[in-house]
Formats: structure tokens, C-alpha cells, sequence
């Protein structure tokens, strides 16, 4: 079944978090790292990898400017897939 028109069809249920990860070039600055709190930072040499939790596209597209704002060159954007929920574990012998 095709979602409805104008339905993204990877959209997540609303209020669900996605976790993102967010390579930019150099060393960030505890002073810069202050302007994303909602994400943490990770100085991986020549890098610094900001990685978290967002409500939704917006708030990474805020992000994303912000660190455009702040003359920060980004490398890459990675949506972390989610894992798939446990499924129940099963009697052996039954199917």
C-alpha cells in the first residue's frame, strides 16, 4: 500500500526521536559546542563528530544552519537506522 500523496514514505510516527550523525571538519571549541546542546561531541582528529537525538527534520535543518551560521564546513550527515524491535521469544517445538 502507497502512503497518501505528499507522505514522505520514510516518514517516522510523530513524537518518535531519530538519531543523527553529524561529521564536521576541525576541532569545535567547548564555547562553539555550547551553541547544540541537545547533541554531543565527539574531537576525532582532523573532525569532530556531534551525534543525538532530534524530534524532527526541522530541528536537523536548525542545526544544520546553525552551523552554516558559524562558518562550520560540513562533511557528512548520517540518519542512524533504528533497530528493529525484540521480537518475543518463541517455545521451542511451537511455530
Amino acid at each position: 500500500m502507497r502512503p497518501p500523496a505528499g507522505v514522505p514514505v520514510n516518514q517516522r510516527e510523530v513524537g518518535t526521536l531519530a538519531h543523527y550523525v553529524i561529521r564536521v571538519v576541525g576541532h569545535l571549541s567547548d564555547d562553539l559546542l555550547t551553541a547544540f546542546p541537545s547533541l554531543l561531541a565527539e574531537n576525532r582528529k582532523p573532525e569532530t563528530v556531534l551525534h543525538g537525538q532530534l524530534p524532527d527534520q526541522s530541528a536537523l535543518t536548525g542545526v544544520l544552519a546553525h552551523l552554516d551560521e558559524l562558518g562550520i564546513e560540513i562533511v557528512d550527515v548520517t540518519l542512524v537506522p533504528e533497530l528493529p524491535a525484540a521480537q518475543p521469544a518463541r517455545r521451542a517445538g511451537r511455530s
